[in-house]
């Protein structure tokens, strides 16, 4: 035998006896259950509360289906429309200078924060103001 095994072949204390496992007995509590009057209140009030969402749905629904389809399929056509105009623009030497004016606003904010660095630098150094600061 190993531990906490049991061989069975090995065994026969248990010969002769019922080796059914006991179960749990639920007696009739599965054939009893009724619902609760609460909860058949609210069933009926959800009910009635969506019955004109159903009927609007039902006499409404398909023209919302067949508008959604529309809608679609002219936004994907806009945006095809859109794509196609801006690649013709793009590669007919609009885009180069598109990307040439983009670096040349990137350089002077870039020069605008090298100035505003350079000035505050300058003012930090005269006289040692800045070592003043710190030491106050």
């Amino acid at each position: 035998n190993r531990i906490g095994l049991q061989d069975k072949t090995d065994d026969d204390t248990d010969k002769g006896q019922d080796t059914k496992a006991p179960g749990i007995d639920f007696g009739g509590a599965t054939g009893n259950y009724s619902t609760p009057k609460w909860m058949k209140d609210m069933q009926a009030l959800l009910k009635d509360f969506f019955k004109p969402f159903q009927d609007a749905w039902k006499n409404q629904g398909q023209k919302v289906i067949d508008a959604w389809k529309y809608a679609l399929g002219e936004v994907i056509g806009l945006a095809s429309a859109i794509g196609k105009s801006f690649m013709e623009v793009w590669t007919n030497g609009t885009g180069q200078k598109f990307i040439e004016n983009l670096l040349i606003l990137l350089a002077d904010v870039l020069n605008i924060i090298g100035d505003i660095a350079k000035a505050f630098k300058d003012a930090w150094n005269e006289d040692g103001r800045g070592t003043a600061l710190i030491q106050s």
